[in-house]
């Protein structure tokens, strides 16, 4: 609630101006921080803009005994959802990237703009450049899917506020 009553949505001109919400991904042991992400919603034209971009605009449907089907492709479900990611995943706290082989060491050399070894961790908050979530999302499919369910589940939060407010 504002000091002026309650706030039906939060509006963007530009939805990259969103500086979303923490969302705790995992809670710390004993001793540890909580790893949070900084998430934010996709909103509507924004995620129809990259679904046509990534699967274009033809869908093939296919009925049969009155079951209705759908041809799915992996690659592009996929590439969807990181595209999804990238977008609503804003910044982190408590993330570090454990580097394991000279491959992965000159990479993140490149990325972070110093020297990084192999066996070193790289702690990522606050650098979540495009590279960067493109390396961390590109592999770590569990914590892509995350992000994207974090910004979906603020979406459906801001819809089920709106229709409350709205008396539906």
């Amino acid at each position: 609630m504002s000091e002026d009553g309650p706030v039906l949505f939060k509006a963007f001109g530009n939805p990259d101006n969103d500086e979303g919400e923490w969302v705790v991904y995992r809670k710390g042991e004993k001793d540890e921080p909580d790893i949070r992400f900084r998430v934010r919603q996709i909103p509507d034209k924004k995620d129809a803009q990259m679904q046509k971009r990534i699967q274009g605009r033809k869908q093939t449907i296919k009925f049969r005994k009155g079951i209705s089907e759908s041809d799915v492709d992996l690659d592009e479900s996929s590439e969807l959802a990181f595209e999804r990611a990238k977008f609503a995943l804003l910044d982190s706290e408590n993330v570090n990237i454990k580097i394991s082989d000279d491959d992965a060491a000159t990479e993140a050399t490149k990325m972070f703009g110093k020297p990084i070894k192999k066996g070193e961790s790289v702690r990522v908050d606050g650098t979540w450049t495009d590279p960067v979530k493109d390396y961390v999302l590109g592999q770590a499919n569990s914590v892509c899917t995350w992000v994207v369910v974090a910004s979906n589940r603020q979406r459906m939060r801001s819809s089920e506020e709106e229709q409350a407010l709205a008396g539906n």
